[in-house]
């Protein structure tokens, strides 16, 4: 991707992470926010913060804190992304499946062996 689309890429997520967290207070925590989402949008297996905060070069303890010591109220953020999610796709009825995503390796801690509707 050339800097163009990269630069433009970059200004989209901005727009979307001060859309979807706009309810948060304080804008050390709106700012947290965007690292948080922008870690999760870049390349790379491994979706935690440490691995994460390796990519976007910062920290890990700031995006530790941001998920889960800050302090601000999930639903305003889940309200502003389904009703995104309802614009885009117009669903007719939502079916939750929290059991489909396979665990990644054998020691997690506190991990007990649970169903998996993908795995069966």
């Amino acid at each position: 991707m050339d800097t163009a689309a990269l630069d433009r890429a970059g200004e989209q997520l901005d727009t979307f992470v001060g859309q979807v967290f706009s309810s948060l207070a304080r804008k050390d925590q709106r700012e947290k926010a965007g690292l948080y989402a922008r870690g999760l949008m870049l390349d790379g297996r491994r979706k935690s913060m440490q691995p994460m905060a390796q990519r976007l070069q910062v920290d890990h303890q700031q995006l530790q804190q941001f998920v889960t010591t800050s302090p601000w109220d999930v639903t305003p953020v889940r309200k502003t992304l389904s009703r995104r999610a309802c614009d885009l796709i117009d669903p007719d009825a939502w079916v939750i499946d929290d059991t489909g995503f396979i665990k990644d390796g054998d020691r997690s801690p506190g991990v007990a062996r649970q169903y998996s509707g993908t795995l069966g």
